[in-house]
């Protein structure tokens, strides 16, 4: 819970910051076009620090977990999501690696069934 909480300081820390340099009529984007700004950034300090503390929590909670929000909300808004009774978000760990299975030399042995190599 402590994380969420300076996770959201942090990000609206950042969006106070945005706004100030709206008023002073830099541009005229709304907090979803920031917050699109922000994640095309991944290099900046701020996502480095985001993407880390994420990595971690994540990594700490169980392969299937109920989200109470979405990570990126704007994103997740255009995809069509409304904060609404019914609508459940569910962030699932998959494992690493890819669909084939690693083998020396690209040598299986058995009957083809058990390769699962192509």
């Amino acid at each position: 819970r402590s994380i969420h909480i300076l996770l959201r300081w942090f990000v609206s820390g950042l969006i106070v910051d945005f706004y100030n340099s709206k008023s002073s009529g830099l541009s005229k984007m709304g907090a979803y076009k920031y917050m699109q700004e922000i994640w095309r950034k991944k290099q900046s300090d701020v996502m480095l620090f985001l993407l880390r503390l994420r990595c971690w929590e994540y990594r700490q909670l169980n392969f299937i977990t109920r989200c109470p929000s979405p990570t990126r909300t704007e994103k997740a808004r255009r995809l069509g999501y409304k904060c609404k009774q019914g609508m459940v978000i569910y962030r699932v760990r998959i494992r690493r690696g890819g669909r084939k299975k690693q083998v020396p030399k690209g040598a299986t042995y058995g009957k083809p069934k058990n390769h699962g190599v192509n």
